[in-house]
């Protein structure tokens, strides 16, 4: 405990402290001011003293969310954006009814502006049109900008370079038969404003780039991909990259965005854990997957596999009903030989089915593919007892993860952070 300060750890105190000195620090990089030691400390535990009263469990966390209209009313959520360089902006407008369930959204660029009072009174605008064009009759409005809530409250009159908008407005107000404003920020402007960054952004053309949906899902499963299952990250992925290949086969490019070459470098630890059950044999490598026995062929009898002549050789490549056709590039020595007697006692012919080979995940026992279990492999069961110590320490979860960078000697060097 700090001194005077029972309620406060040292162990918390000291993390801080480390991250608002290398924050200090940082900003000496960039020509920037800093302060004088005596208020980084007074800063320093102003920065730990709040955390730890906001982890208390009398402290409320203050929400703000979307908030139901009335029952048989529609909400209306508008938001604008605006560049005072370009005198332009956007404007967004979601519609959703009395349970929360998405009715229609829009989203308009907005090619000459003056201010932001103009910008939000033209998000109003186009909000207000698409309710009329869907048949409202009822309907709640919400935007983030006092001066047009104020406006419209008044009557709509404004001298502003607004006036036109607003007498607008108010014009389209008096279609619906019930309709009331709010002012606040909640999760609806959030989503609105989301809207006005994809028409400021023209998110259409965004799109159209593979690694920039992939990256905005978040993570990728390369089970999912492997066992062709279906999804929107999935088809364009395969679209892109793999064609009618699967994600292993050699003719698939391994160069590409950041993100493919990201999970060209991961891909291979799916091995560790996927089992095949072999049906057609055309998904199943002969060597590189685990089908039969206690693992890969290629791990279990490396001298046979270093002289096969196709690595990637499927099942139903390899298997006719006399037997198994495998070719080799030498004969075999006495050490080959052993290892071909011994492969052979492992398998047998598996019968021809028409039906895709099963893929399931060996280290689960349902069966499906969880992170856990591919850590735990990837570990062998080593554990790192003093991380377990950063991630309890009740500081800011960025510290934490500057503590993590610190330990692991990742935190950026002078020449990154200038």
């Amino acid at each position: 405990m700090v001194p005077g300060i029972p309620e406060l750890g040292l162990k918390e105190l000291i993390s801080i402290a480390c991250w608002y000195i290398w924050w200090e620090r940082r900003k000496i990089t960039h020509d920037e001011s800093v302060q004088n030691p005596a208020r980084s400390a007074q800063a320093i535990m102003a920065l730990a003293l709040n955390y730890w009263r906001a982890l208390k469990k009398s402290g409320k966390a203050r929400r703000e969310g979307w908030e139901k209209p009335k029952e048989g009313h529609v909400k209306l959520n508008v938001d604008a954006g605006f560049s005072q360089d370009s005198q332009s902006g956007a404007s967004g407008a979601v519609i959703r009814d009395d349970n929360g369930r998405f009715i229609a959204a829009s989203c308009c660029g907005i090619e000459h502006v003056n201010d932001v009072p103009m910008a939000e009174a033209r998000a109003l605008r186009d909000g207000l049109v698409l309710a009329s064009q869907l048949g409202c009759s009822r309907l709640e409005v919400n935007s983030d900008c006092l001066d047009v809530i104020v406006t419209m409250q008044d009557g709509g009159s404004s001298a502003g370079t607004a006036a036109a908008l607003y007498e607008e407005c108010t014009f389209l107000a008096r279609g619906f038969t019930s309709k009331s404003s709010q002012w606040n920020r909640g999760i609806g402007e959030v989503l609105a404003g989301l809207v006005v960054v994809a028409a400021a952004m023209d998110v259409v053309a965004a799109a159209t780039d593979v690694p920039a949906v992939a990256e905005a899902v978040g993570g990728i499963d390369d089970s999912r991909l492997y066992q062709n299952e279906e999804g929107l990250w999935v088809d364009l992925l395969k679209a892109k990259y793999l064609g009618d290949h699967d994600l292993f086969s050699p003719l698939v490019k391994t160069k590409g965005s950041q993100f493919w070459n990201s999970i060209q470098k991961l891909k291979w630890h799916f091995k560790l854990g996927a089992r095949h059950k072999v049906r057609n044999g055309k998904q199943t490598y002969f060597w590189l997957d685990w089908w039969t026995g206690k693992g890969p062929l290629h791990q279990l009898f490396p001298e046979l596999f270093a002289c096969c002549d196709n690595h990637f050789a499927t099942v139903a490549r390899v298997r006719s009903a006399e037997g198994w056709r495998i070719r080799f590039r030498r004969t075999f020595g006495l050490e080959d030989t052993v290892e071909w007697e011994n492969l052979c006692r492992i398998f047998d012919l598996h019968p021809v089915h028409t039906d895709e080979d099963q893929i399931f995940w060996a280290l689960e026992q349902s069966g499906a593919y969880s992170t856990h279990s591919m850590y735990l492999r990837l570990s062998q069961g080593a554990m790192v007892t003093y991380f377990k110590e950063v991630w309890k320490t009740r500081v800011p979860p960025k510290i934490r993860v500057f503590l993590w960078q610190l330990i692991t000697g990742r935190l950026p060097s002078a020449d990154q952070v200038a």
